[in-house]
């Protein structure tokens, strides 16, 4: 599908006024799997339409390793509001991306 509003640049896209642009972004990032979209996905999960929000959750399943945070698209914004809150904290912390599995908190070997 293509809109002319659509510049085919997830990080410009993402930004659009037009809700079927935001979508296929969504999508879009989550094909290119660059966790640098990670904090516009974040606020697309406050979006006013559903599907917005809907698609910016699926793309951040994919860039965050399936979390969720407790975020559900069709919750009430407060509750919404406290797992992007969660979503931000994690990015802040991670930067988008994780150690492996059983290394966190763990020291790399001296040589």
């Amino acid at each position: 599908m293509d809109t002319p509003d659509r510049t085919g640049d997830p990080r410009r896209d993402l930004k659009s006024s037009d809700d079927t642009v935001k979508v296929l972004a969504a999508q879009e990032a989550a094909r290119r799997r660059d966790p640098s979209l990670i904090p516009q996905l974040i606020d697309l999960l406050s979006d006013d339409e559903l599907y917005v929000r809907l698609n910016a959750h699926m793309a951040l399943g994919v860039l965050s390793n399936q979390k969720q945070f407790g975020y559900f698209y069709l919750d009430p914004a407060k509750k919404r509001a406290e797992a992007i809150r969660r979503y931000r904290e994690w990015f802040e912390a991670t930067g988008g991306v994780d150690p492996p599995a059983g290394t966190a908190g763990t020291a790399p070997p001296t040589p």
